[in-house]
């Protein structure tokens, strides 16, 4: 799958492994290159439902985002890229058609 990243200083962290350890800590940066390579070895969306990590569809301001857990506490936050390809319907959107993903954030909820 294609992973693009969704802002300047969010890029410049995940830039290299010394970075993403450097801002995030070894032990978390350890297991977001984890779900990176896990991300990038998926074909669809559909595909990440299946890696370790619970993988939520989110709601409210952040619907059509998606959290897959990185640590008891952190999650990496994704969207679709490729929004004019994937069908949106009441169920939301369709997971076999993102071939394509942004990272918007890594955020701690604790």
């Amino acid at each position: 799958m294609t992973v693009s990243v969704g802002s300047r200083k969010l890029a410049k962290t995940l830039a290299t492994p010394e970075s993403i350890d450097k801002h995030l800590g070894t032990a978390v940066g350890k297991q977001v290159r984890k779900r990176l390579d896990d991300i990038r070895a998926a074909e669809t969306l559909d595909d990440i439902r299946y890696v370790p990590g619970r993988f939520e569809e989110l709601t409210g301001n952040r619907r059509g985002q998606f959290s897959l857990r990185v640590s008891a506490n952190v999650r990496l936050i994704i969207e679709p890229a490729n929004d004019a390809e994937c069908l949106k319907n009441d169920d939301g959107i369709d997971l076999r058609s993102v071939t394509a993903v942004r990272i918007v954030e890594i955020v701690d909820y604790h």
